[in-house]
């Protein structure tokens, strides 16, 4: 286990297990509670006929820097999520898995997983 996970140059430390009992990491470093981002993980493992589960989540909290009509500077405006949900075949291998692991790897670094998120475009062959 990590006690701390750099994403993007953003430190997460661990916090222990949350109530869903996934384990947690936070960032803090902004010093206000309404900024803290989350990143949660867990695996549930299947059995000889079922699916073992991997989920990450990670929450990023957008917040008002000054006053305005709808908010008080330290205000939550609104939080951008990402939920990465594997399912896994009972019967996969450790090859089969990590195989998996390097094509999430590759997605994330292609340009229409970029583009879906930065200018929400749909990926197509045009």
């Amino acid at each position: 286990m990590s006690t701390t996970i750099t994403l993007n140059a953003k430190a997460y430390t661990w916090a222990g297990y949350n109530p869903q009992q996934f384990g947690s990491w936070r960032n803090t470093a902004s010093g206000v509670p309404s900024d803290f981002s989350y990143l949660t993980g867990a695996v549930t493992m299947g059995g000889a006929k079922t699916s073992s589960h991997v989920k990450w989540n990670l929450a990023v909290p957008h917040i008002a820097t000054a006053a305005t009509s709808c908010s008080c500077p330290g205000g939550l405006l609104g939080t951008d999520r990402v939920r990465i949900h594997v399912e896994l075949y009972p019967g996969s291998t450790d090859t089969e898995r990590a195989d998996i692991l390097a094509r999430i790897r590759s997605l994330v670094l292609t340009t229409d997983f970029a583009n879906s998120i930065t200018t929400f475009t749909t990926p197509s062959s045009a």
